[in-house]
């Protein structure tokens, strides 16, 4: 029940409290975190964000000797991969997935919702996470139960 602000002050505290512990070897925050290690899937979380911050204004334009490579094949070991980038004043977000785990549709539904949520962030920072929306029509809604609740089955 705080606001969004608030929320992303935290979360800012915590991640640089983190950086007391960066020389801690990732290895060993999975050996006492206890999760079950499955080939191909990070052990710790199943969602990454990524801000991309490099400098760069307009894609492939380099400031300060920094320039963006486009990669042609990536990989992630997430589930669901958030990567967003402003460029030329805009927002971009790009949403790689599992597709073992999610349909198409329910990956574009996903990206939509995170869309809706950040603008809602971007426009009034004030409001408090409970009450961020997501405009869901009936058809979404059954997408999304349907393939989402189809995955969490299939897992037990």
């Amino acid at each position: 029940n705080i606001t969004v602000d608030e929320y992303t002050k935290q979360s800012r505290k915590m991640i640089i409290d983190c950086f007391d512990h960066q020389d801690t070897a990732f290895e060993d925050i999975v050996d006492v975190s206890h999760c079950p290690n499955v080939p191909g899937r990070n052990p710790l979380f199943d969602i990454t964000f990524i801000l991309q911050n490099t400098g760069v204004s307009k894609l492939g334009e380099s400031i300060d000797g920094l320039e963006r490579y486009n990669l042609a094949t990536r990989t992630t070991n997430s589930d669901l991969l958030f990567e967003a980038e402003v460029l030329e004043g805009r927002l971009h977000i790009e949403l790689e997935y599992v597709k073992d785990l999610y349909s198409e549709q329910t990956a574009n539904l996903i990206l939509k919702a995170f869309y809706e949520v950040t603008m809602q962030y971007v426009i009034d920072g004030s409001q408090k996470l409970n009450n961020l929306r997501i405009q869901k029509n009936e058809i979404e809604q059954s997408i999304l139960f349907d393939d989402l609740t189809v995955d969490y089955d299939d897992m037990l």
